[in-house]
């Protein structure tokens, strides 16, 4: 029973942490920047993805 609520407590403790580095971030503009960031980073790798699906699919179509 312990080990359990160990972990809860972690938990309490990360999700705290994490709300005090929200809190952190009150520029708005810092978060928006981050936002654009990883929003830029997801097309990136959505992209990239679907080039290599389409060029798998143009290989198997070519060695036929």
């Amino acid at each position: 029973p312990h080990s359990s609520r160990g972990l809860e407590e972690e938990q309490q403790m990360a999700l705290a942490a994490l709300s005090r580095q929200l809190e952190a971030i009150t520029d708005v503009e810092e978060l928006t920047k981050l936002e654009r960031k990883l929003i830029r980073a997801a097309i990136r790798k959505l992209r990239a993805e679907e080039i290599e699906a389409a060029a798998l699919a143009g290989n198997v179509q070519s060695s036929r």
